[in-house]
Parts: C-alpha cells; structure tokens; sequence
C-alpha cells in the first residue's frame, strides 16, 4: 500500500489512466501497475521488477475490452485481467520482446510497436490466437 505518493520511498510513475469505469491507475516503471483506491494506492498482484514498463507519453497502456490491460515492457505484451496477467512475447508472433507503444484503432485492433517493427492483434477470448494462430489449443 501507497501512502502519501511514497512507494517504499521511491516511485518513479510514467503515468496515470483513468478506465472505462472511472477509476484510475498508475504504471510505476519499474514494478508495473497500481490502483487508486481513495487516499491509498494499492500494488496489483502482478506488481513486482524483472521488468521495466513503458509508458512515455501515455502511449504504453491501453483498455480493451473494458477490465482487460495491455502494458508496454521490455519483456512482452503484458495483458491483465482481473488477478492474472501473462506476457506475449516473440514466441507468440512479436516481432520483439521490447515493446515501446500501444494503440487501440477504430477496428478494435491492437497495435504493437517494437524494437523491431509493428504488428497488430484483435484481442479475443484467446489473446494468444490473436497474434499466433498456431499456437492455439
């Protein structure tokens, strides 16, 4: 829990969203997302380093469907829903694993832009068919 902007005396936060339903959340850079929850911010179960998110000019997360987060890392898509996350990588069909923007278009269409060129996706109820069809079960 964050109390009065301190995260363990340091948080380094690129930016702040507010989602579809009103409330806001946070990417600390290092660790990943945080929810707003009145006066305390509190670290979402996928919370912690490994990873550095990217998030500059708010181009790093997006909302799509509404509950489901897609973040900008070093090591992948990372997509949230609810208490799970897991991370797309080149395995699933990136070009790379640094991921540096992400963007939603008029056609519900992810777009994914990497270290190594652009891509794009259409979130389903499987993710992973949506960037690699071949590995679909």
């Amino acid at each position: 829990m964050i109390k009065n902007g301190l995260l363990n005396g340091k948080a380094n936060i690129y930016s702040i969203h507010v989602l579809a339903d009103g409330q806001l959340v946070a990417l600390e850079v290092s660790r990943g997302l945080l929810i707003n929850q009145g006066k305390t911010w509190v670290e979402h179960a996928s919370f912690g380093g490994g990873r550095t998110y990217r998030d500059h000019f708010a181009n790093g997360f997006v909302e799509h469907p509404e509950g489901v987060y897609w973040l900008a890392t070093n090591r992948g898509l990372r997509r949230i829903q609810g208490d799970f996350w897991y991370d797309l990588t080149v395995a699933d069909g990136l070009p790379s694993n640094d991921v540096y923007t992400i963007e939603l278009d008029n056609s519900a269409n992810l777009w994914v832009g990497t270290a190594e060129g652009i891509t794009h996706l259409r979130p389903s109820s499987n993710p992973c068919c949506s960037v690699n069809p071949d590995r679909c079960r």
